[in-house]
């Protein structure tokens, strides 16, 4: 039997009849059963260590989302942070992995396998910094868990801070009187504000990977692009985290920009 399914286009065209193939139903329940999971509780702990340039040392580590379950196997960000946007429970995931994330890197100083300066970075998405309570909850977690502000750091995307400017200061400066490190993630991934730089309270620009990806296409462009970049950032006097490092062409491109500046 074959099913026909409605879908909303622009107002230019009303809606569109799509056949409903297997794939596509057994997409629909996917993405149904994942709602349903949502609204319980996720399981995940992934990190990604922060290498330093020149001495190779691991400085830091970058939390992951990715949710492993059972039922469903590996589900990615692409698709439960969308899902959970749109049940408006995003914040929930946030607030928990947050959590989970400071717990973990108090016990590693604690344990004594990193430095006490060492700093976890997690993403905060644009409805959990909207909220009028994330500086409190992100303050409540710090206190509760017994750890100090310089070993957090929040990534935030340039659509938060280009969404109400004025509203975003004053939560970051907040953030910042806590003694917390605020990254811009995936700079030049999307509308650019490397205007509003100077006046930002960014202490580290995280540079998107498809810079990289420019430089393998067209090695001496992306050579100028990214060196003019990172010196900007240097300039700034901020840190640069550079996304997607895979090679170890890519890694000694990297070392010639730092080692030229």
């Amino acid at each position: 039997m074959q099913v026909l399914l409605c879908k909303w286009q622009k107002k230019e065209e009303p809606f569109a009849i799509v056949e409903a193939s297997e794939e596509l139903l057994k997409e629909k329940e996917r993405k149904l059963k994942i709602k349903e999971l949502l609204k319980e509780s996720i399981e995940t702990e992934f990190y990604q260590p922060k290498v330093d340039t020149e001495t190779l040392k691991i400085k830091g580590a970058e939390a992951l989302c990715r949710w492993k379950n059972k039922e469903l196997g590996m589900i990615f960000p692409g698709e439960f942070i969308l899902l959970s946007e749109e049940l408006k429970l995003v914040y929930l995931i946030d607030y928990q992995i947050d959590k989970e994330v400071m717990k973990s890197v108090k016990k590693w100083i604690e344990e004594g396998r990193v430095s006490k300066d060492f700093r976890i970075s997690f993403n905060l998405s644009m409805q959990t910094f909207d909220r009028d309570d994330v500086v409190e909850k992100i303050k409540e977690m710090i206190k509760e868990v017994q750890i100090e502000g310089k070993n957090v750091e929040i990534e935030i995307t340039e659509s938060v801070i280009s969404n109400n400017i004025s509203v975003a200061l004053a939560k970051l400066n907040k953030l910042k009187k806590l003694g917390i490190m605020i990254a811009l993630d995936d700079f030049t991934a999307g509308h650019s504000i490397v205007s509003l730089l100077p006046v930002l309270l960014i202490d580290v620009i995280k540079y998107d990977k498809s810079l990289l990806d420019l430089y393998n296409r067209d090695g001496e462009k992306g050579k100028i692009i990214y060196r003019t970049l990172i010196k900007m950032a240097k300039d700034l006097e901020m840190e640069t985290v550079s996304e997607g490092v895979e090679t170890k062409e890519e890694y000694l491109f990297l070392l010639y920009i730092i080692r030229k500046l």
